[in-house]
């Protein structure tokens, strides 16, 4: 198995573009390849390593969860050279195997500015009686303990998760002082969509823009967060083939051809 020394394999998972960057750097320097054959190997690579890190030798025993949030602003500001993620006031995660779904506002503990209750509809007095962060996580925790055996991984899939969802919600668990836990992985759902799509001339990969493609209509309740998984999950099901019933293992197979 070829690998890049001091970048260990879990590193394709929790820090994909890096990990993919050093392992292709790694081997234009060190094995002489060619830009464009260095990239092909770290692809596979990484896909070989993706499917050790998260499926170790039993490709059944992962759990896919597709999950959105509805937050306080679109992006980061930067405070002191330091970014400063929107806090969340909703939070929705379905469990496609089961269809068991969690969907939950959120106190941020901090106003709501109008442009973000224009996108989502969340005003300060819904959130005021929602609970905090801390409380609806371990909510959160107590019913996927229901659904999802300790043992198994469980891989969080979002659209645009890797640059909107996750870092905020690694954000909230950070603020919190509440640990993410070690069986916990994340996808974002972009690339899967654009290595199925990209040659059929899709410009745009929103989920707006993808549900408008694949069913020409709007997103029905678009900026809930449970009206946004159920679009990523239709969509899903439309561009995997034979996804009409249980689409978890297709879900994990398109998740590693697609990295990098």
């Amino acid at each position: 198995m070829l690998h890049c020394p001091g970048v260990p394999g879990e590193e394709c998972v929790r820090e994909p573009f890096k990990y993919f960057t050093s392992l292709a750097t790694h081997m234009q320097v060190h094995h002489k390849l060619s830009k464009e054959d260095a990239h092909a190997t770290a692809r596979g690579v990484q896909a070989t390593e993706m499917r050790r890190e998260v499926l170790g030798d039993d490709d059944t025993a992962a759990v896919v969860l597709l999950y959105d949030l509805e937050t306080t602003g679109l992006m980061y500001t930067t405070q002191k050279k330091e970014k400063v993620w929107p806090r969340i006031v909703q939070i929705a995660v379905k469990v496609i195997k089961t269809g068991e779904t969690f969907d939950s506002y959120v106190d941020p503990q901090i106003s709501i500015p109008p442009a973000a209750t224009t996108i989502h509809g969340i005003t300060n007095e819904i959130a005021k009686l929602a609970p905090t962060f801390d409380c609806v996580i371990h909510q959160l925790f107590d019913m996927l303990s229901n659904v999802v055996c300790p043992q198994d991984k469980i891989v969080l899939m979002a659209h645009n998760g890797k640059k909107f969802d996750e870092p905020i919600l690694r954000e909230e668990f950070q603020r919190w002082e509440i640990p993410v836990p070690t069986n916990w992985f994340f996808a974002d759902s972009i690339p899967l969509f654009k290595s199925i799509l990209q040659k059929s001339g899709s410009k745009s990969f929103s989920l707006a823009a993808l549900y408008d493609r694949l069913f020409s209509a709007p997103i029905p309740k678009a900026h809930s967060a449970c009206g946004d998984i159920d679009a990523l999950e239709r969509c899903l099901r439309k561009v995997l083939p034979g996804a009409c019933g249980d689409i978890e293992s297709r879900v994990i197979s398109a998740i590693l051809s697609s990295i990098a």
